[in-house]
């Protein structure tokens, strides 16, 4: 649901008796007018009659007017955009106070994109994505693959993105699933260093650094998503690593040093 959407509509007894009577009353005004203009062309009533029965119809159409607009305020509409969830059913008598539906958005922001059945059929759930507005990246998951292709020909996927990301609703962001090579590893930040403009990490071997390149998919503070020929059980440099050097001879810290 759209942010502004309209999620309920408040149907007040008294309001709506106010504009059953609005209705009847210029009802009623629009048959005196009628009446009066037909006597008043047969001279049997005067101009100042029609006058009164023509004031009597606008004061009626300007009352239903207004009481429309009241009417037409007693709705809810959508704080931002979100699921839907009523928690009443249509009809039900609430009072001042009474929760109706709540809305999942805020705290779980996601990004939709369309793409084409066939893509559609290689994204799998939990699987990874880029997110980029252009200022800020950071990493997504595939929440949700959509069943139909309604909507152009294309399927939706929502990408669940990482509470408190900066990302507005309505605004447009680049997305890059990421789904064929080796899935994107986290490193510390202190980790990651840029050589001839490319980024780095080494690995240690046989106390021995090994200079490996990656692609940094996203990062924050501490950490850094990147792309590359690592593995899991390889032991990468996380201190000091400016001093490195392909073959470099490495000492590892042992659990005294770090005391």
């Amino acid at each position: 649901m759209a942010a502004g959407a309209i999620v309920a509509h408040n149907v007040s007894p008294a309001l709506q008796a106010q504009l059953a009577s609005a209705r009847a009353q210029l009802k009623y005004a629009n048959i005196a007018l009628k009446r009066t203009l037909a006597l008043a062309h047969e001279k049997l009533q005067t101009d100042l009659d029609v006058a009164l029965a023509q004031r009597n119809q606008a004061q009626a159409e300007s009352s239903l007017v207004t009481i429309q607009q009241q009417a037409n305020e007693q709705v809810m509409r959508a704080p931002f955009a979100g699921t839907l969830h009523y928690l009443v059913a249509p009809g039900t008598v609430v009072y001042r106070g009474t929760p109706v539906a709540t809305i999942n958005g805020r705290a779980v922001p996601w990004v939709d994109i369309k793409v084409s059945p066939a893509t559609s059929h290689d994204i799998k759930l939990d699987e990874e994505a880029e997110v980029s507005d252009g200022t800020w990246h950071g990493m997504g998951h595939v929440l949700s693959i959509g069943k139909n292709a309604r909507s152009w020909g294309l399927i939706q996927i929502r990408i669940k993105l990482p509470v408190g990301s900066p990302l507005i609703p309505g605004e447009w962001a680049r997305v890059k699933l990421i789904q064929d090579g080796a899935p994107a590893t986290t490193v510390p930040r202190t980790a990651l260093i840029m050589h001839g403009g490319k980024a780095v990490v080494f690995i240690i071997t046989q106390h021995h650094a090994k200079e490996v390149p990656v692609q940094i998919l996203a990062d924050t503070q501490k950490k850094v998503w990147v792309k590359g020929p690592l593995k899991a059980s390889e032991r990468i440099a996380i201190s000091g690593v400016t001093r490195l050097k392909n073959d470099s001879r490495v000492v590892m810290a042992t659990a005294q040093d770090n005391k």
